[in-house]
């Protein structure tokens, strides 16, 4: 997690595993990270979401509870248009909790 991170400060450390499975199901050149941030906006309701992939279409995103179970589900962008933002568009998964990018 990052201390300039103005987004949900939940983390979760995917299993070897976990990493495994997100390589397999995006087919992805790179090794993911072992340790994943939530991109929500703080105080969201329910599961947490992290990139797991962008590389792969539509993006993998890693979900998981406050338990720590961890679900990788293949989910596009949302894209909501973002004027005057230097993203263009919402980079979280369509039908996101909580406000749009979260600030990041």
């Amino acid at each position: 997690m990052s201390l300039f991170s103005f987004g949900c400060i939940a983390d979760i450390m995917l299993t070897d595993d976990d990493r495994a499975r997100l390589v397999r199901l995006s087919k992805a050149v790179e090794e993911p990270a072992r340790l994943l941030s939530c991109e929500l906006e703080p105080g969201h309701r329910g599961d947490h979401y992290a990139r797991g992939s962008a590389a792969a279409s539509p993006p993998m995103w890693v979900r998981w509870a406050s338990a720590g179970s961890v679900v990788i589900v293949p989910r596009p962008l949302c894209g909501t248009p973002r004027p005057g933002s230097p993203r263009g568009t919402c980079k979280l998964p369509v039908g996101h909790d909580g406000g749009c990018d979260a600030g990041r």
